[in-house]
């Protein structure tokens, strides 16, 4: 399932199900699920941001499954400054029972994410989203960054994001789209990072 779809038409309950379902058929597997506030309806405070959070997270990790760390649309709406963001995702990374991939969809995908780590400048949001990163680097396996630039179409931050940051995090690349090419080429980085 792409975390992509999350909001676009799958609910959280209909992807709960898939998810128990993607488990339970191969018990062996990594699956990591999309975690996120998208069962919120309307304009939520921060603290119902980090509670939906949290109930997403719980449900999936007593699953069995690992997080994929979705942006929030409620956490974009309500959030009044960087440090709301730096509060919600300290306090989630702070409870997760494993590392978790955090996923960054940027304004071109979805417009109501726009601004999203409190600042409208891509670079500037990277400084915020790298803090975050940097403070709880042992709770996170990497990041995912689906962001175009209106003026300059995919934003790289693959060397920044390794440079600047100790996190475990081994593979940091945007896409200017989430095409097949997109996929084919996260995954062979992906294996030959893994070496599999």
């Amino acid at each position: 399932m792409d975390t992509a779809q999350r909001g676009m038409g799958l609910d959280w309950t209909n992807s709960l199900e898939l998810i128990r379902r993607t488990l339970e058929a191969v018990p062996e597997a990594v699956v990591a699920s999309g975690a996120g506030t998208d069962h919120l309806q309307g304009s939520a405070s921060i603290p119902e941001v980090i509670s939906a959070y949290e109930m997403q997270c719980a449900a999936i990790e007593k699953l069995g499954g690992r997080i994929i760390l979705m942006a929030s649309r409620a956490l974009a709406a309500g959030a009044r400054s960087p440090d709301d963001y730096a509060k919600v995702y300290d306090r989630i990374l702070g409870q997760v029972k494993r590392p978790v991939i955090i996923h960054w969809l940027g304004e071109m995908f979805d417009p109501a994410l726009e601004g999203y780590w409190g600042k409208r400048d891509h670079h500037e949001a990277m400084g915020i989203c790298l803090s975050v990163i940097e403070r709880n680097k042992n709770r996170v396996d990497g990041i995912k960054i689906s962001l175009l630039d209106r003026g300059e179409g995919a934003m790289g931050y693959g060397k920044q994001g390794q440079g600047q940051c100790a996190s475990r995090a081994f593979v940091v690349q945007a896409y200017p789209t989430q095409s097949h090419e997109m996929l084919f080429d996260a995954h062979t980085r992906a294996f030959t990072a893994l070496g599999g």
